[in-house]
């Protein structure tokens, strides 16, 4: 409903959806893949080759559910198809869900709203991986991320939260940075916001039952994984019944293996306590990816130092955002929830310099700026009087030629997730 209170019909109140999927559609089309049709890669084809019939472990859901979808003898074709179209109902939801926050904001403000939401759909860091490398594991994370938000908005399908959280560890074990960080701080934000003492504790036993499904999975993964699934000859037998003869995603994410040699001894693998053996996988898995930045430190330089060049300005426009209301909350959780907000994007950029700098730098920023935006665009979305302060702090950007080249350098860049 418009905050005007007047009554709009079923086009004028859609005219939101239709232009962010357009948007999308278009941007990707023409922008991120110059006119090329989007297509499943040698990586990401791979993918959806796999299936729990290889073993019990994070990674396998996707090729899981296609296997139960259409059967694994099937075409790359029929996979650009499927990855294709989970893109596209992906761009639907994010814009049904920037609709209803366009709904919240004023007439006044609508402009600066618009020019937010754009930043959101547009440059390298929020979207652009996923038609980049269409099939990419970590596109199953934006369609949970859409459901998390739709349950979380509708009180009859709460419970069903902590599947989203189990769901998205299943895509990989690193949602537990990535992603689960993202519902944990908006579910702590709208504990602090709820209205009723009843609300409050349902919210909260959420909030507790998916912590401890995430916790008792993630210890699972780590101590038990690579006791569940195939041994390496076998996986690549699988995989050659299949069709498919590209080892080099698996060798590296299951096997430990990264150009034919193993970066995680194998006595790893026998250590029982779980806190021990993440330790030893960080510090192997860090080990490996510093010493491949070693190797090329001015390719990786410069990806990460052009990437802080176009993510700084709006990160310290949101940080100011939430430092200012940190500042003006008087509940303790209230200021927590701002803390998080600020120290997240920060956080995951430190672990890309240690683990994806020489590799993947991209896909951590890209999760790093997406939930500082998310987070941001759920603020906005939930408290009418955080949405004016934001949104009058952005007034004087409006023509200047600062904000005007940031933006065309931003808008245009569209980098690999492996770069």
């Amino acid at each position: 409903m418009e905050t005007s209170g007047t009554k709009i019909g079923p086009l004028r109140r859609g005219r939101f959806f239709i232009f962010f999927f357009l948007y999308l559609l278009v941007y990707h089309v023409v922008v991120v893949n110059r006119l090329a049709p989007w297509s499943v890669n040698r990586l990401t084809y791979s993918v959806y080759r796999v299936d729990y019939s290889f073993g019990f472990g994070s990674k396998f859901l996707p090729g899981a559910l296609f296997d139960l979808l259409f059967g694994q003898r099937t075409s790359e074709k029929a996979t650009t198809i499927f990855c294709a179209s989970l893109v596209v109902i992906i761009f639907a939801g994010v814009s049904f869900l920037l609709e209803r926050f366009m709904l919240r904001v004023r007439p006044e403000n609508r402009n600066a709203a618009l020019f937010t939401a754009v930043v959101f759909l547009s440059g390298s860091y929020t979207f652009c991986i996923y038609t980049r490398y269409l099939g990419l594991l970590d596109t199953w994370w934006l369609l949970f991320s859409i459901l998390f938000l739709l349950f979380l908005e509708n009180k009859r399908l709460r419970f069903l939260i902590p599947a989203v959280f189990v769901l998205s560890l299943l895509i990989h074990f690193s949602a537990l940075v990535f992603i689960i960080t993202f519902y944990s701080i908006v579910l702590l934000y709208r504990i602090s916001v709820a209205g009723t003492k009843r609300e409050r504790s349902g919210l909260i036993a959420v909030l507790c039952v998916s912590l401890l499904l995430t916790a008792g999975l993630f210890m699972f993964l780590v101590l038990y994984e690579s006791r569940h699934i195939v041994p390496m000859e076998e996986f690549h037998n699988k995989l050659l019944e299949r069709g498919e003869s590209f080892f080099n995603y698996w060798d590296y994410s299951i096997f430990h293996i990264w150009e034919g040699k193993l970066f995680v001894p194998e006595s790893v693998n026998d250590i029982g306590n779980p806190l021990i053996k993440f330790a030893a996988l960080f510090y192997y898995q860090a080990k490996m990816a510093l010493g491949i930045v070693a190797g090329k430190p001015g390719r990786s330089i410069a990806v990460t130092l052009s990437a802080l060049f176009l993510l700084l300005p709006p990160y310290l426009a949101a940080a100011r955002f939430h430092r200012r209301r940190c500042a003006g909350q008087t509940g303790a959780l209230g200021r927590i929830c701002s803390f998080l907000m600020i120290v997240q994007f920060p956080f995951v950029f430190c672990l890309g310099v240690l683990f994806g700098m020489g590799i993947d730098m991209t896909r951590y920023l890209t999760h790093g700026f997406t939930v500082t935006c998310m987070c941001l665009l759920y603020v906005l979305y939930s408290d009418p009087e955080a949405n004016e302060m934001f949104f009058e702090a952005l007034r004087p950007l409006k023509g200047s030629m600062p904000t005007a080249v940031w933006f065309s350098a931003y808008f245009l860049t569209a980098m690999d997730p492996l770069f």
